[in-house]
């Protein structure tokens, strides 16, 4: 062991200590030695007085603690998580972007991957989808390229790449 693992093992194990530590964070949090507020997803701790959010309504109130709910709040919150969600990048696609930026990669071509359909027929377009072709290094692609030019072989289609 380590000298920090001995200390915090000396300090956490003996009683008498912990009830110490237990009587101090109390007094730090809950005394005049602390005042604020932590918010999230609409609900809003505030601690010795501090100011609450407009428009939240106190769920707890005590000695020197306040527990609120703002329900915009968490509406707003909620939005921005969704959003977010749907606009990161997998594993997947944040190795392709990696290849791609190192220049490894060439672009065979986009096509629409699923669309709104009325009747049969695709109205709109959902998601388009770029087909590339990766490669292990940029000799590799190069070669690819010009080899698949000279000799007359294409990539194929978007939807179907050689």
């Amino acid at each position: 062991f380590g000298t920090g693992s001995r200390l915090v093992y000396d300090v956490l194990m003996n009683a008498e200590n912990r009830q110490f530590i237990y009587q101090g964070m109390s007094a730090l949090l809950m005394g005049g030695g602390f005042s604020g507020t932590f918010t999230t997803y609409g609900v809003t701790v505030a601690v010795n007085g501090a100011a609450l959010p407009a428009g939240s309504v106190a769920v707890y109130s005590g000695q020197s603690l306040v527990v609120a709910f703002d329900p915009w709040s968490l509406v707003i919150a909620v939005i921005i998580y969704v959003v977010m969600s749907a606009s990161s990048c997998d594993e997947e696609e944040g190795k392709l972007a990696m290849k791609e930026g190192a220049g490894l990669c060439h672009a065979v071509g986009t096509y629409c991957s699923s669309c709104i359909r009325v009747f049969g027929s695709c109205v709109s377009c959902i998601t388009h989808t770029t087909r590339k072709c990766c490669f292990n290094s940029m000799l590799a692609r190069i070669v690819n390229e010009q080899g698949r030019t000279q000799v007359g072989k294409g990539w194929g289609s978007a939807q179907n790449p050689d």
